[in-house]
């Protein structure tokens, strides 16, 4: 079985299509201060200590892109080492986990978070 170009687009136009009560689709970045190694299992952020709503969502193709801007006046005071991809501004399902280098946010960085997820074939 081959997946057509237009099933790709439309189940990466159904992650970011989101409803508020989280039923579909993905809608929040979240960061947080846990450095564990990501897992296929992980429900949550290890230490979630940020959350917002993207301020963009884009789909072009197979592609979904889900951006997140952290204000200079925003998230403030933590050293962010994972970031969550969910579907509702607390709680809700966790689509994907990163972690990475420590960021100390302070009043003089905005962020950008940036998730493109790629819909494709497996092996």
């Amino acid at each position: 079985m081959v997946l057509t170009n237009d099933a790709k687009e439309r189940i990466a136009t159904l992650l970011q299509d989101s409803e508020s009560d989280g039923s579909k689709g993905y809608s929040d970045q979240a960061l947080g201060t846990d450095s564990t190694t990501e897992a296929s299992t992980d429900d949550a952020l290890g230490s979630e200590e940020f959350r917002k709503t993207c301020t963009n969502k884009s789909v072009a193709q197979n592609v979904v892109q889900f951006d997140t801007t952290v204000l200079t006046t925003e998230g403030n005071g933590q050293t962010y080492k994972e970031a969550g991809l969910f579907s509702m501004s607390s709680g809700g399902n966790m689509l994907m986990r990163q972690t990475f280098a420590g960021i100390a946010k302070t009043s003089a960085i905005e962020l950008r978070i940036s998730v493109k997820v790629t819909v494709q074939e497996g092996v």
